[in-house]
């Protein structure tokens, strides 16, 4: 789910190092696997080669799901330095909700801690948890807010379900692999902070 694989170079140029680099790797004699239909497509399109489909699973013996009470507490997973998981919307779209007046607490899972100002609501970073630790804060959540732009799978989202969280996302392209909009979870299109901000009013409710 590499972003130059997404063609997100940052620039136009054709001589990019990483899109020539691509390129070489790609036109080896090699069989490839997929960890989904997008990225199926996505070599397809950009390399011309076919390639099997091989999932992501999730280890249930780490998450689960464990009953407790309904607090608003609302959870995001990921790097803010990576721009196409788009946590500007994802902020601006908590801003909405908590304009509305709803009232909600965030936990924001992430591998650097960002610098955010002009916002209203609480707000707690935690920094690279292991691995049992990332377990027990889905568990201890009542929903996952992912807003990503593209993804080749689309791991928090999983993880969540795993541990019986609800799950709003944006359509982001890899996620289709495992989730039906209004089924089992409840999907936005990217960029669009007032219908995440619909679907994550009609959770808190």
């Amino acid at each position: 789910g590499s972003e130059f694989l997404f063609g997100d170079y940052g620039d136009l140029s054709s001589k990019h190092p990483y899109r020539e680099e691509l390129l070489k790797i790609y036109s080896c004699k090699f069989n490839l696997a997929s960890v989904s239909q997008t990225m199926r497509k996505v070599l397809k399109a950009r390399f011309n080669r076919e390639s099997y489909i091989i999932p992501n699973f999730i280890d249930t013996n780490l998450y689960y799901p464990e009953s407790h009470e309904f607090t608003s507490s609302i959870l995001l997973v990921g790097n803010p330095g990576l721009k196409f998981k788009d946590f500007n919307t994802a902020i601006q779209t908590l801003q909405k909700v908590w304009n509305m007046g709803y009232r909600f607490s965030v936990n924001w899972i992430c591998q650097v801690i960002p610098q955010i100002k002009g916002i209203d609501f609480p707000i707690n970073f935690i920094e690279k948890p292991s691995q049992k630790d990332l377990a027990e804060y889905y568990r201890k959540s009542d929903l996952l807010l992912f807003t990503s732009v593209y993804e080749g799978f689309g791991m928090p989202p999983l993880e969540a379900m795993a541990s019986g969280v609800p799950v709003i996302t944006t359509n982001c392209g890899g996620i289709n692999e495992f989730i039906s909009n209004g089924y089992n979870g409840l999907v936005s299109d990217v960029y669009d902070s007032d219908s995440l901000s619909s679907l994550l009013t009609s959770i808190l409710t």
